[in-house]
């Protein structure tokens, strides 16, 4: 190979690469922020059933019957997952 072809090969090479460098970076970006809010979105639901959980103990310290209390913390999962499908749809547009 002489030297002019070697440096044309080289420098398409260099743009080549470097055109894959920005798709890399671009995927890599996307993953991490699907990764970020999937997470994000699990600590949500964590936290919404320690929630749950403590006003269950509450109530139940206070003398409110379990069925009782299985009724209302059932609808509060109702209520916060309806909450959540319409916050979605509202981002989604």
């Amino acid at each position: 190979m002489d030297s002019p072809d070697f440096e044309q090969v080289i420098q398409q090479l260099i743009e080549q690469t470097e055109s894959h460098q920005e798709v890399i970076v671009n995927i890599a970006q996307r993953l991490y922020e699907k990764g970020w809010k999937e997470g994000f979105e699990e600590g949500l639901e964590q936290g919404r059933k320690e929630a749950l959980m403590n006003i269950a103990r509450v109530l139940l310290k206070h003398g409110v019957s379990i069925e009782l209390v299985m009724k209302m913390t059932s609808e509060i999962q109702v209520y916060t997952s309806l909450l959540s499908d319409i916050k979605e749809r509202i981002r989604s547009g």
